[in-house]
C-alpha cells in the first residue's frame, strides 16, 4: 500500500499586539482616531507619536468608562430622610476641623477629605477649579507652563516611551529643586504655607498637559 504523506500543520496566524495594528493603519485613520479621543495637533505628529498617543488615550477611556460603570453599579437610592438627629444652630457654632486623620470613637482610622462649606469657602471635594483638580494645580500651571513644557520635552527626548506617572515624578523633583531653594530666604510661616499649597497641586495633570504638546 502506498504510504501517505504527512501534510504539515498550517501555521497559525501571528498575533499582532495593540501598537503593531496601528502602525498599519494610514496616517489619516490614526489622525481621526486621535481627533475622537480629544488629541491636539494630530497634523504635526509623526505615525509613531500618532500611535502611542491613540494607545494612552484609549487606556484612559477604558479606564474612565470602568470606573463610570463602578460607581454607577455601588450608587443606591437617595434617601429624602434624614436618619438619626441634628441640630442646626449647634452645628453652626461649631467649628468644623481641617481635613486630615480622624479616628472614629470606635477607634477606626479615617481621612476626612472633604473641605466645610463655612469654614473652607470656595472649592468643596470632587469640584474642579478653572477646569484644573484645584486652584493650587491651576495657579502653577498658569505660571510655568511654558517653562514645563520645555523641561519636558527636553526629558522627554532623552527619556522617551515612559509612564505618564514617570513624566509627572520628573516634572515635580524639576520644580521641588527650585521650589526649596527658597526655603532659606522667606520666613518660616510663609514658606510652611507655601509649602502646604506645593503639595496640593496635582503633578500628573499638569505634565499631561505638558505632554499633549509633546507626543
Amino acid at each position: 500500500m502506498p504510504i501517505k504523506k504527512k501534510t504539515a500543520a498550517a501555521k497559525k496566524p501571528a498575533v499582532l499586539g495593540p501598537k503593531a495594528k496601528l502602525m498599519k493603519l494610514a496616517v489619516t485613520t490614526l489622525r481621526n482616531k486621535a481627533k475622537k479621543l480629544g488629541i491636539s495637533d494630530v497634523s504635526k505628529r509623526t505615525k509613531e507619536n500618532l500611535v502611542q498617543s491613540i494607545i494612552l488615550g484609549e487606556a484612559r477611556q477604558k479606564k474612565g468608562t470602568a470606573a463610570g460603570k463602578k460607581a454607577t453599579a455601588k450608587r443606591k437610592a437617595s434617601t429624602t430622610r434624614q436618619t438619626g438627629s441634628s441640630s442646626t444652630a449647634r452645628d453652626r457654632a461649631r467649628k468644623a476641623e481641617a481635613p486630615g486623620r480622624r479616628v472614629s470613637r470606635t477607634g477606626r482610622v479615617y481621612y476626612e477629605r472633604r473641605k466645610n462649606r463655612s469654614d473652607k469657602p470656595g472649592q468643596l471635594a470632587g469640584e474642579k477649579y478653572q477646569g484644573w483638580t484645584n486652584y493650587e494645580t491651576w495657579l502653577w500651571n498658569l505660571n510655568t507652563d511654558n517653562d514645563s513644557y520645555e523641561y519636558l520635552n527636553g526629558f522627554y527626548q532623552d527619556n522617551p516611551r515612559l509612564e505618564d506617572y514617570e513624566y509627572a515624578q520628573a516634572l515635580k523633583e524639576y520644580w521641588e529643586e527650585y521650589f526649596y531653594e527658597y526655603e532659606d530666604q522667606l520666613p518660616a510661616p510663609i514658606f510652611d504655607l507655601a509649602k502646604s499649597a506645593f503639595q496640593e497641586i496635582n503633578w500628573l495633570e499638569l505634565s499631561r498637559a505638558a505632554m499633549e504638546g509633546i507626543y
